[in-house]
């Protein structure tokens, strides 16, 4: 086996993040003089290797996300009010007895009103 790099010349690694994986299986044979198998061993090897390296780099992340405390540790809680079911989003619940009784106090100031003064 050739003499092969350990990571990819640009032109290389160009044609790969454009998803042209045959055009960079060519670019590596002309530039290393090597065959059909080796190029491609080499091209999955290496993003084999890279994957590993961003899972690798993704769970050291996560170790470190995991035993980091927060500043603010402790969790606000607004407290709301429950909401009818039978309700449509926006409409309020009716007043169960006020604004009756705010009608029948003005409807008994209303005739006293009119009693004095006939």
């Amino acid at each position: 086996m050739a003499d092969l790099p350990k990571q990819l010349p640009p032109d290389v690694a160009a044609a790969l993040s454009r998803g042209n994986v045959v055009e960079a299986i060519k670019l590596l044979r002309t530039k290393h003089n090597i065959g059909l198998a080796e190029a491609r061993g080499l091209l999955e090897a290496l993003q084999k290797q890279a994957q590993a390296g961003t899972a690798a780099a993704s769970a050291a992340r996560a170790k470190v996300h995991a035993t980091m405390t927060p500043l603010h540790a402790h969790q606000h809680h607004v407290a709301t009010a429950p909401h009818p079911s039978h309700l449509s989003p926006g409409e309020m619940p009716r007043t169960s007895g006020s604004a009756l009784f705010a009608a029948v106090v003005a409807a008994v100031l209303f005739l006293l009103g009119v009693a004095f003064y006939l």
